[in-house]
C-alpha cells in the first residue's frame, strides 16, 4: 500500500547518539566511530549535539576569547573536518554552515 503525504512526512529520522564516557559515535543502532585518544574539539561538538537532542545545526560549541576568533574558526572547520573521517560510509556527514554552526546530515 502506497503512504500518504501525511505519513511520509511523519516519518521519523534516526538521529546519532554521542556517549561521551565511551567516547563512541552510534548511528543507526551500531558504533561507526570510536575515539581511543581524547578528541577535545569533536568531542565538544558532538556533546553539544547530544545536549540538545540532535538538532540539525548547532552553534559553534567551542569556546575562546575574541583575540582567538581566527584561530578557534579554524579549529573549528579542522574539528568538523575531522568529524567526517569514515562516518560517511555510514550514512553521516558534518559540515560547517558558513555562520559559524555545524550541520549534521544523512549522507548518501
Amino acid at each position: 500500500m502506497a503512504k500518504t503525504k501525511r505519513e511520509s512526512k511523519s516519518k521519523k529520522v534516526e538521529k546519532p547518539y554521542w556517549d561521551a564516557d565511551e567516547h563512541e559515535l552510534w548511528f543507526k543502532g551500531r558504533v561507526i566511530k570510536r575515539y581511543s585518544r581524547e578528541a577535545k574539539l569533536q568531542a565538544c561538538i558532538l556533546g553539544a549535539f547530544q545536549e540538545e537532542g540532535w538538532p540539525p545545526c548547532i552553534d559553534d560549541p567551542l569556546t575562546g576569547n575574541a583575540e582567538q576568533s581566527l584561530s578557534r574558526s579554524s579549529r573549528f572547520r579542522n574539528a568538523v573536518r575531522k568529524l567526517n573521517e569514515n562516518v560517511e560510509q555510514f550514512g553521516l556527514g558534518f559540515k560547517c554552515n558558513g555562520r559559524g554552526g555545524v550541520w549534521w546530515y544523512l549522507a548518501s
